[in-house]
């Protein structure tokens, strides 16, 4: 990591909300940083919105709630709501789902350690985007 990557990291978050937009089709990725050590993502979700159950093979997953509260689903366990602050954590190829069940938009920052790669399909791997 260079010196000034923290910083950058840091700003990117700061930023992460005014980055966030929406889509009434499906949730909407925004790409804002990717280096050869992560990558960072904001999501903005409608309510409603979700993905598919889908894994991120080779790369663990850390999505913090920026705003509103969604619910997410690791392997096979019971879903967990996490408001403003919220931060989940998914080992790598674990299948996971994230949905908004709330009555307001939620926005989250999603960060890949390594990076997603390159001959996956983008945004998040499914085509429920």
């Amino acid at each position: 990591m260079s010196t000034n990557e923290p910083d950058r990291m840091i700003q990117l978050a700061i930023n992460a909300m005014d980055a966030a937009t929406f889509s009434s089709e499906r949730r909407h990725v925004t790409r804002l940083y990717r280096s050869p050590q992560c990558e960072v993502m904001v999501v903005g979700w409608e309510k409603g919105q979700a993905s598919s159950a889908h894994r991120h093979v080779g790369s663990v997953s850390t999505v913090v709630v920026l705003a509103g509260a969604i619910s997410v689903r690791n392997g096979s366990g019971a879903p967990r709501l996490f408001g403003i602050g919220g931060l989940c954590v998914t080992p790598d190829s674990m299948e996971h789902q994230i949905e908004n069940r709330s009555d307001a938009r939620a926005v989250t920052l999603h960060i890949y350690c390594p990076p997603l790669k390159d001959d996956m399909p983008q945004p998040f791997l499914d085509a429920s985007i």
